[in-house]
């Protein structure tokens, strides 16, 4: 779980999880890049409704969140980032996204 502002999370493999991969709970300006997150309980990368600001880029996600009805991409913000979230978002691989335009 992170949370405060300016962390840079990039280059790892999160994989296997009994719960999510990445979880960024009141969370702001921070950058998640270059990660791997591979068959995790929950969702694989999680912004709560109250993280704005973070660029989220370049990751996989596959086969997170099957045990939980949980997505490999899921951002419960709103603002005028990507797909209406307070977030951007590019150049990520998912099979599933909430809202489903996240890239």
């Amino acid at each position: 779980m992170m949370g405060g502002s300016a962390n840079m999370v990039e280059i790892n493999v999160i994989k296997g999880n009994h719960a999510s991969g990445l979880v960024v709970i009141v969370s702001q300006s921070n950058t998640i890049s270059a990660n791997m997150l591979l068959g995790n309980a929950g969702d694989g990368i999680f912004l709560d409704a109250a993280s704005s600001g973070n660029t989220i880029s370049g990751n996989t996600a596959m086969n997170d969140g099957l045990a939980f009805g949980g997505f490999d991409l899921l951002d419960l913000s709103n603002g005028s980032g990507t797909a209406g979230t307070a977030n951007t978002w590019t150049g990520n691989k998912a099979l599933t996204r909430r809202p489903s335009s996240l890239m």
